[in-house]
């Protein structure tokens, strides 16, 4: 168990890292970031797709949807292709990819401030700040609210990236309470269901009053 939170805790660490890293980049230097980003995305997908594409020719067994998936990569390889001759087309994608990231990270943060609550540790509505933060900016990335002006779309990913991150940093303090919180409460029903409830004493005047009808019949 604890080899198992010290893995989630590098997993923690090593995210809040990156998002700060990429949101600082995004804040500082707007159109170079989402450029390189754009450019290293599409080269992504492009040798992706080439990879997965010659893995299909080398098949032996070609079945029904041989032609389907071998259309896919192609499709997949000419759109990575395109995307790292033009990185700022990819805005829109990056904006709802980072914004689908950052619902379902906060979503899960808010679930570590609400236990927080529940075992009483201090400061936890820090979290539960940060975490709506997160959500509400993913719902405004994902709409593609401010999609009309680039450089404002890329510094508030960028910020909302950097709250990410440093609720992740925040999320580590609390794994701690959390864990002995939950042993606790498991230790306190395994105790109230190995109680027995006492057996109910038996009423001596009602078996009194049974013998006794008993010797008179």
């Amino acid at each position: 168990m604890l080899e198992k939170i010290k893995n989630i805790k590098w997993a923690y660490i090593a995210f809040a890292v990156l998002f700060i890293g990429v949101g600082l980049c995004f804040v500082i230097s707007p159109e170079k970031s989402v450029k390189y980003t754009g450019i290293a995305i599409g080269l992504f997908v492009a040798l992706f797709a080439i990879l997965k594409f010659v893995l299909l020719l080398s098949e032996k067994e070609r079945r029904f949807w041989f032609f389907f998936r071998a259309v896919f990569f192609v499709c997949a390889a000419i759109c990575g292709i395109f995307f790292a001759f033009s990185p700022y087309r990819t805005v829109p994608f990056i904006s709802s990819a980072l914004g689908l990231i950052l619902i379902m990270d906060g979503s899960f943060k808010l679930q570590t401030s609400v236990l927080a609550k529940r075992y009483n540790l201090t400061a936890w509505w820090f979290i539960l700040v940060f975490s709506i933060t997160a959500i509400v900016g993913g719902f405004l990335a994902v709409r593609g609210v401010f999609e009309s002006n680039l450089k404002l779309t890329v510094i508030l990913l960028g910020i909302f990236l950097i709250v990410d991150g440093v609720q992740n940093f925040l999320s580590l303090f609390y794994f701690g309470g959390i864990d002995r919180g939950t042993k606790e409460e498991a230790l306190l029903e395994v105790e109230e269901k190995t109680i027995l409830p006492a057996e109910p004493e038996a009423s001596v005047p009602e078996e009194n009053e049974k013998n006794s009808d008993v010797n008179e019949s």
